[in-house]
């Protein structure tokens, strides 16, 4: 299993053509990159291979206290990723989550993003988030979900393409990425404890300036907000 820290370059503008309109104050960089209009190779990129004694299809990347965790779509579990000296990352479990509380078989994790002492994970099957601290697992929202507002603006149109990865911008906002067909983005601000939608953004991004291998448009897979102020994309297979 491998995990690619990189993206094409035409995903990339693609991405920041997107997030234009909606997060017009937020800078985006990768590799150096200093403005949409500067081109240049991404060459600037490592590649490490996962070691686990399990299936592990990584979704999703955060960073706590200076490590990486992920999630799979297919355990409920967070891992933590731990760098060797032989370039090498080892799969290691760190939260392991019963989900009865929830009501739930499983989650279908797709992403997670940090708040302050707090995971958050994406639930793909769900259409929510999951908070997870020392009291345990709790929906976010606690009732209801983001499907119903995103479906009636055209977003979670077929089965198993909905939501993929979460990041937090702060003041109880969140900012999730829509899979695929059509790919978009929905912000959505809570109250104070996380428990009430105030305020969901649906927005479709399906179209695409630059030629594409087919007819499918480029999955929208993952988000990562870095040092609080520079969002951007980033793809794991």
């Amino acid at each position: 299993m491998t995990l690619f820290l990189s993206m094409a370059l035409s995903q990339l503008i693609d991405y920041m053509n997107m997030m234009k309109p909606m997060l017009p104050h937020l800078l985006f960089l990768i590799v150096g990159m200093q403005s949409q209009a500067e081109v240049i190779d991404l060459d600037d990129f490592e590649v490490y291979p996962i070691n686990i004694n399990q299936p592990l299809e990584p979704s999703g990347l955060t960073l706590k206290g200076g490590q990486l965790f992920t999630v799979c779509d297919d355990s409920n579990t967070i891992f933590e990723l731990l760098f060797s000296e032989d370039s090498e990352v080892q799969a290691v479990p760190h939260i392991k989550m019963d989900v009865s509380p929830l009501s739930a078989m499983n989650l279908d994790l797709e992403g997670i993003t940090f708040v302050n002492n707090e995971f958050f994970v994406v639930s793909e099957s769900h259409h929510k988030l999951v908070k997870i601290n020392s009291q345990g697992l709790s929906w976010v929202p606690d009732l209801g979900s983001v499907y119903q507002s995103a479906y009636q603006q055209g977003l979670f149109q077929i089965y198993n393409a909905g939501l993929e990865a979460a990041v937090y911008l702060g003041d109880h906002t969140f900012l999730m990425s829509v899979e695929r067909q059509p790919r978009g983005l929905i912000e959505v601000k809570l109250n104070e404890d996380f428990t009430a939608i105030i305020k969901q953004t649906n927005q479709l991004f399906d179209d695409s300036n630059h030629p594409l291998e087919s007819t499918r448009k480029p999955d929208l897979t993952g988000l990562f907000l870095y040092d609080g102020d520079h969002p951007y994309n980033r793809r794991f297979r």
